[in-house]
């Protein structure tokens, strides 16, 4: 008998999930409950992170279990609503240090990852010491129909990956794939949102003398931006960005186990070629094969977020090869009183996967990497398939504030109006394409 079950969290009211069995609408009920009281759940914090459903398959004792699954972080530690980050003072959390997988229609945990030993394990680089508020992002990398994979961000600018391989929970492992934060208030990164995850090759470029020669490399791309969400206006000293992670790790991997790799160094900020000034599109010819040579010995793209405050509140969305995202810029001025004020303002952002490219357009037509989306907090995007007024196949970006820019005949005046639509017009439609990386030489 399928089931329909609606998982809730408490956010700052409290560290419990609550589960109800909506199957007949008219007669809900309460399907399981969990806290930080209970044994199995004691890392719980403040439960901010929205479940992610995916199918598993585990051993139960002495039993092979599929069943249906929910992932989520294991919250948010208030030590971060007020800790400052210095040389003697890291702000690492005493809660919420982890990823519960919890069995959907019972409530039962199937597996988890704890930072309650690290106290213990002061060397360890791939120790959870940060709560994780996010939303996860999972993956079934060898298209078998169960969940194998999981990346999230925490509150401390790391990036985990989980490998979740086989049916014997013990053997699952964890590493901390990149550490983008730092102690300082300038790289106090916090990372509150789901990550997008795009499998896709590379043009891989080596430069030999003056030869250029290239090989496709498959990789993972692990997409996501820092800011932090609980204080989305007042905190200005941190540099945030947004960030692309090459995972060349593509196969089920447990890390350190018998017949597999060590963990890795995890990848930092100094590993990520800076897009911000959109490097490829200043070249021309020769000189744009030695950009992508350039780029193709770091393992990911950051691309920096120049206003004062910038942040990014919301998760991306990647359609066709272009990455879209938003950043919020509070405005210094801000005085709301009695009122809703001017917050501040919304940007909207799109680069090429590859190569971080602009792919917006302003006015005159000229590319652009970002547009003015109004007066707003950006969350996350939301991509909308449809139709236009011709019945042609569109993509169109949900939550970007104002949207497109339109000329409009009043039908009572006859004039033009210019309005906007409250939505972006990715100028792609519902065919499948391969997303892959080129150069274009000119």
């Amino acid at each position: 008998m399928q089931k329909i079950i609606a998982i809730v969290g408490m956010r700052r009211g409290g560290s419990s999930y609550f589960a109800l069995d909506i199957t007949d609408p008219n007669a809900p009920k309460l399907a399981w409950t969990i806290d930080a009281s209970m044994s199995d759940f004691t890392e719980l914090g403040e439960t901010w992170s929205m479940p992610t459903v995916g199918m598993f398959s585990y051993m139960k004792g002495a039993n092979l279990t599929v069943s249906p699954g929910v992932v989520m972080g294991a919250g948010y530690d208030i030590n971060k609503d007020s800790c400052i980050p210095s040389s003697s003072e890291s702000c690492h959390d005493s809660v919420g240090r982890g990823v519960y997988v919890v069995n959907a229609i019972t409530g039962d945990k199937i597996w988890s990852v704890s930072g309650a030993i690290c106290a213990s394990n002061i060397s360890d680089a791939h120790c959870i010491r940060d709560s994780i508020p996010s939303q996860v992002g999972l993956l079934d990398s060898d298209d078998d129909g169960f969940i194998d994979r999981i990346y999230t961000g925490d509150t401390g600018g790391n990036l985990w990956r989980m490998d979740l391989i086989g049916s014997d929970t013990t053997k699952w492992s964890t590493i901390k794939l990149a550490s983008l934060g730092g102690n300082t208030q300038a790289t106090q990164r916090r990372f509150f949102t789901a990550p997008v995850i795009v499998r896709t090759f590379e043009n891989h470029v080596t430069k030999n003398e003056e030869q250029f020669t290239y090989n496709k490399v498959p990789y993972d791309g692990i997409l996501l931006g820092s800011g932090d969400r609980t204080h989305p206006a007042s905190n200005v000293a941190v540099e945030d960005a947004f960030y692309k992670i090459h995972d060349y790790n593509i196969n089920p991997t447990l890390f350190a186990q018998l017949g597999f790799p060590d963990k890795p160094t995890p990848i930092n900020v100094n590993n990520l070629y800076d897009i911000t000034a959109d490097p490829i599109s200043s070249y021309t010819g020769e000189q744009v094969l030695n950009v992508f040579a350039e780029m193709s010995a770091f393992s990911g793209w950051q691309y920096r977020f120049t206003s004062l405050g910038e942040k990014s509140l919301g998760q991306g969305a990647v359609l066709e090869g272009s990455v879209y995202f938003t950043s919020f810029v509070p405005n210094s001025t801000v005085n709301i009183g009695c009122g809703v004020g001017d917050l501040g303002t919304g940007w909207l952002y799109a680069v090429d996967l590859h190569s971080g490219q602009k792919r917006l357009q302003d006015e005159k037509g000229e590319l652009v990497a970002k547009k003015d989306i109004g007066s707003r907090v950006p969350d996350s995007l939301v991509i909308h398939a449809g139709e236009d007024e011709e019945g042609n196949s569109v993509i169109r970006l949900l939550g970007v504030g104002q949207g497109d820019q339109i000329t409009v005949i009043d039908e009572e005046t006859a004039k033009e109006e210019v309005v906007h639509t409250g939505t972006v017009d990715t100028q792609t439609d519902m065919m499948p394409r391969r997303i892959y990386s080129f150069f274009e030489e000119k």
